[in-house]
């Protein structure tokens, strides 16, 4: 994501401290500011839901739905 996209950049957000992905790395960029992803559970989640559908696309499909919320 970051190669296809120099907007889109690694932080550690602190603040909310009940946030999910406080204090883990996070990708930011995206518009509005409402997508912060936690990069190790969003891969889990894919993880399972791959098992359960028996769908190889589904980590690429993730990014692909993930970049029409990038930047510009």
């Amino acid at each position: 994501m970051i190669h296809n996209h120099p907007v889109i950049y690694w932080r550690y957000k602190t603040k909310p401290k009940k946030l999910i992905g406080a204090n883990q790395p996070m990708l930011l960029g995206f518009e509005h500011g409402e997508l912060s992803l936690e990069q190790r559970n969003a891969v889990m989640v894919c993880i399972r839901r791959s098992l359960r559908k028996r769908n190889k696309m589904e980590l690429y499909e993730i990014y692909e739905i993930n970049e029409r919320h990038v930047k510009e």
